[in-house]
């Protein structure tokens, strides 16, 4: 093969390097150079390796063309030319993207700047330097000789080299798909804008005169505009090239490099006008990908799950498809010890054991930091509780991260479904047995069974209703007052969010659950968000200062991308100062899309909206990524809060706390302070501000505007 490529490139070298001689005519110094294209694209697609078959083509055709003198001057001439075009050739294959090339404006401007500019121009300086030293060409002839030279590499380069790189691409397997509109179909007039590169040139120099050529750069931009830079590169290949057969066959002699101008200009716009619609088309895709996809996996994301499980049960009858959830657990520690890209590349890992134990039929899917699901279909499904013991031989396998060894305890749980179920409700029967497997010790399987039939069925019932009081906005919102431990100012409310259907209270950490897994989750952060400022915009001061609300946000809030917005809304539309409102983040935020956690509470800061880490020290991955987060407070987990005063294990991990949010210059909150000796202690061990029942319940909005003026009152007696 690489002997094969080697003496197809002397051959069009040689070949090209005569035909532009000939058309040059008698100087012997040719406006038009294919070689220089081919020389560019031969060393950014295969490497520097193969430079000297520059020179190899060099001599040829200076055997054959008998071009440049004796051989050390012929020698001399090919070792610069090839060191010229090879050093930016590999300059430009590390600084060009590859998949697929030149699909970006930022990489057209490169090759146009380096490729198309610099590496001709410097090629034509040395090389008519070279005859002006040894002979070959007078003095006063150098700058007109560079002006000639350059143009005909320039056009060369621009005409092949884009075309040769995207060739080469798709030889070696790069889809081009991305770099080209992939809704428009081809049509008659795809057909005729083709048709008409190709014709268009000889036509306009044969019937007129050469100055309108610039009509011929009018397809030229259908064509990239329509059929993006793939089709963009070969139509200025395509169009360039009968150009410069027309004008040869024509025997117009100069006209000839007037007419390159055109060639440039042709080229620049087709590969500009490519790039951009390239660059808006991978875009698309990206998002479109995004849409059903997790980003660290590459898995269908819940979104594309639940188009599959529709489409499934829509076909199927009777018990005929089966869902697979798996919980994992430990994430949060194998992240506080190996870091982020590895816990990456253990999930990777895991996506592909079980692709090994699920097979090629089966849809698997990621719909949360550490839960895959498996739907299965047809005949398959019957297979799923063998299947899912085997999926728990492969997962509970050591996995080596960084040198350590990692075992992962998983939890499975089995559903069947039909279609009067619908895909929520399948994936709900799923859920409850993954929650019934995930509450034993170890890796379990759960079936689900009757039991847990009516289990799912009053869940279902709960998320139904949870609906209906987002929509009518039914729940409440009670506010529990942070203080400041020296002064006892009150600072700050967090906001909670409270649901009593029928006058039952319902435990947040069940119906927060139930919307964090259902999605509602999104809208019910919405209503807190707007709740929340509202009612604080109505607020007394405290001891003469703005009191502050806090709001819990989970990460498929940070996630979303109009979460931003959202708050942004939220205050404006109460006139809530930004300085007055605080998101308090978990740190299982480490285990979503980090980068867009940390953009999202980077917006946030720029509007003036501050963040504080709650829970912190339960994560396992405090000390290791707080510094990341652009957070101002630490919030202490009240389970350390707890023993402070009397274990001294709670009180050595809250004092360490402590000193690592002094060296961070964060501030620091400690819940679930019951009693005085707890205050006392976390007072003496620096801590700022507390919250618990010690300084109040949470309270309804109304409760808590009486409890603030009677405790400013009692405060300023």
């Amino acid at each position: 093969m690489r002997i094969a490529i080697a003496v197809l490139f002397v051959g069009l070298y040689v070949g090209g390097a005569a035909w532009g001689i000939d058309v040059a005519g008698a100087s012997g110094i040719s406006p038009w150079y294919p070689p220089a294209g081919l020389s560019l694209a031969l060393v950014i697609l295969l490497g520097p390796r193969w430079a000297p078959l520059i020179v190899v083509g060099d001599l040829a055709q200076w055997a054959i063309v008998g071009h440049r003198g004796d051989l050390p001057l012929a020698t001399a001439f090919a070792l610069v030319q090839a060191g010229i075009f090879a050093g930016a050739g590999v300059l430009l294959r590390r600084l060009l993207q590859a998949e697929p090339p030149l699909a970006r404006l930022n990489d057209v401007g490169i090759f146009g700047a380096i490729g198309v500019v610099a590496t001709p121009l410097l090629a034509a300086v040395a090389v008519i330097g070279l005859d002006v030293a040894f002979g070959e060409l007078p003095a006063d002839a150098f700058a007109e000789q560079i002006r000639v030279f350059f143009i005909g590499d320039a056009v060369a380069i621009v005409a092949f080299t884009p075309a040769l790189l995207t060739a080469g691409a798709w030889v070696q397997g790069v889809s081009l798909r991305a770099a080209s509109p992939s809704a428009a179909g081809f049509g008659v007039n795809d057909a005729l804008m083709g048709l008409s590169v190709i014709l268009l040139p000889p036509s306009l120099i044969a019937a007129f005169d050469d100055r309108l050529l610039f009509i011929s750069l009018l397809p030229l931009a259908w064509v990239a505009l329509r059929r993006g830079l793939p089709a963009a590169t070969f139509a200025v290949a395509a169009w360039a090239t009968v150009a410069v057969v027309a004008v040869a066959v024509w025997d117009i002699g100069l006209r000839l490099v007037e007419m390159q101008s055109f060639v440039l200009a042709g080229g620049a716009l087709a590969l500009a006008s490519g790039a951009v619609v390239s660059e808006r088309e991978r875009g698309r895709a990206r998002l479109a990908y995004l849409a059903l996809h997790d980003d660290v996996t590459g898995l269908p994301n819940r979104h594309r799950l639940m188009l599959a499980l529709t489409d499934a049960l829509a076909r199927e009858e009777r018990r005929s498809v089966a869902i697979l959830v798996v919980q994992l657990r430990g994430l949060r520690q194998i992240l506080a010890g190996v870091g982020r890209e590895a816990l990456d590349e253990l999930l990777a890992v895991i996506a592909d054991r079980l692709r090994s134990v699920t097979g090629p039929d089966a849809t698997l899917a990621r719909l949360s930091p550490s839960r895959f699901v498996v739907m299965l279909d047809g005949p398959s499904a019957r297979r799923a509780e063998t299947i899912a013991d085997r999926a728990l031989t492969e997962l509970s396998a050591p996995a080596e991260l960084d040198g350590r060894e990692f075992t992962l305890d998983a939890s499975i749980g089995v559903a069947y479904g039909a279609r009067e179920h619908g895909p929520d409700g399948v994936l709900a029967r799923a859920d409850a047995a993954t929650a019934r497997a995930a509450s034993q010790t170890g890796s379990r399987r759960v079936l689900f069974d009757a039991t847990l039939e009516e289990e799912a069925r009053q869940r279902r019932e709960l998320e139904r209703q949870l609906r209906r009081a987002i929509d009518d906005e039914a729940l409440e919102l009670h506010f529990q007052p942070i203080v400041d431990l020296d002064s006892s100012v009150v600072l700050d409310a967090e906001a909670l969010a409270r649901w009593s259907p029928d006058g039952a209270a319902i435990p947040p950490t069940v119906f927060i659950e139930i919307a964090e897994q259902t999605g509602l989750i999104l809208r019910l952060g919405r209503w807190v968000l707007r709740e929340a400022c509202r009612q604080a915009a109505a607020w007394p001061t405290s001891a003469g200062r703005p009191v502050s609300v806090s709001v819990n946000v989970s990460p498929m809030q940070l996630q979303d991308a109009g979460f931003v917005d959202d708050v942004r809304r939220a205050l404006g539309e109460a006139g809530l100062p930004a300085s007055r409102l605080r998101i308090e983040v978990t740190e299982s935020i480490l285990l979503d899309d980090l980068e867009t956690a940390l953009s999202r509470l980077a917006a946030l800061r720029a509007l003036g909206v501050t963040a504080m880490l709650d829970d912190f020290g339960t994560g396992y991955s405090s000390l290791s990524w707080v510094q990341r987060l652009p957070v101002t407070t630490l919030k202490i987990d009240r389970s350390f809060v707890a023993g402070v005063a009397d274990r001294e294990i709670d009180r050595a991990i809250v004092a360490a706390t402590l000193g690592l949010a002094r060296a961070l210059h964060l501030e620091t909150v400690a819940e679930g302070v019951e009693d005085e000796r707890q205050r006392d202690v976390l007072r003496q061990l620096g801590c700022a501000r507390m919250q618990g029942f010690l300084v109040a319940r949470p309270m309804p909005g109304d409760a808590f505007l009486v409890w603030l003026e009677r405790y400013d009152t009692r405060m300023s007696a």
